[in-house]
């Protein structure tokens, strides 16, 4: 009981950015940790240690990226001292895996996903892991992805070799993807001789689709499941790929390799020029007689 109150003392003036109190429960996860390894109070020690680095990634971690990586390496901490605790150890190595991904620290969010499937496989999260891990580790390889489309056809982004390809997965109802639309939209126009868009779908009425289609114009070939319970974040390339946010991005060039996973349609003019150009150098035709 005097181990809690003292934790939790030095827990909020740690919060309200208090050095000493800091470095105090670093020190305290270790002490207690190497004075009896699974005890109470170094439980204790270690999921405060982890709240308070949860609490400053969200709060500081734009700022203060640091937070976010400390956040991963004491939920991976807390999960291997104390596997027993998987009703707190998933859900803390989910946000911290997640957080990661979002700010771009990839090789921790594989760390902490490969934590979640390895240590807690039976669980839900550890299920999407697999998918998110394979998603990240699609950089630099070729692309597999065909599906049904809404009119009964069929889309298999083989076809498209020759030209870069954007694959976006979207939904009518996620407003940072309308938010980005009129981006797309352009983008998708300017690059017309050069890339296509192909769009997975993700909600589950075909309705709310047509009218959208209708109302903004976009014309991408759709990958959209027939079949009812293989629509919205069941489907199966979501699931596959363990999209967990809308719009996800990804960037595939001319020869059909992901170029990038996590893609904003800010900085995809950019990085659409930047692919594509050495493909244009590449495949230029030389004069007769070649040159130097």
């Amino acid at each position: 009981m005097a181990v809690h109150h003292l934790l939790d003392s030095r827990l909020q003036l740690a919060l309200q950015g208090d050095a000493t109190s800091i470095d105090a429960l670093f020190e305290a996860a270790q002490v207690f940790h190497d004075r009896k390894p699974g005890s109470e109070a170094s439980l204790e020690a270690q999921l405060t240690l982890v709240n308070l680095t949860h609490a400053n990634a969200l709060r500081y971690g734009r700022a203060e990226p640091k937070w976010i990586q400390e956040f991963a390496k004491h939920s991976q901490l807390f999960a291997a001292r104390f596997p027993e605790e998987q009703g707190r150890a998933v859900p803390l190595l989910s946000a911290a895996a997640r957080s990661c991904e979002l700010n771009g620290f990839m090789e921790e969010a594989k760390s902490c996903y490969s934590v979640l499937m390895t240590k807690f496989k039976d669980t839900p999260q550890a299920q999407q892991a697999q998918g998110v891990v394979r998603r990240l580790q699609l950089k630099g390889k070729p692309l597999e992805l065909s599906g049904p489309t809404m009119d009964g056809g069929e889309i298999d982004i083989k076809s498209y070799r020759g030209k870069m390809v954007l694959v976006v997965f979207w939904a009518t109802h996620a407003q940072p993807f309308v938010q980005q639309l009129p981006e797309l939209l352009a983008i998708a126009k300017k690059y017309e001789k050069y890339a296509v868009i192909v769009g997975v779908n993700l909600d589950a009425e075909e309705p709310a689709i047509e009218a959208f289609i209708e109302k903004t114009g976009l014309a991408w070939p759709q990958i959209f499941s027939p079949n009812r319970e293989q629509r919205g974040w069941n489907s199966p390339l979501a699931a596959h790929y363990g999209i967990n946010s809308l719009p996800t991005i990804w960037l595939v060039d001319p020869n059909g390799v992901v170029v990038e996973t996590a893609i904003d349609s800010k900085n995809l003019n950019a990085k659409l020029y930047e692919t594509y150009l050495p493909y244009i150098k590449a495949t230029a035709v030389k004069p007769a007689g070649g040159t130097k």
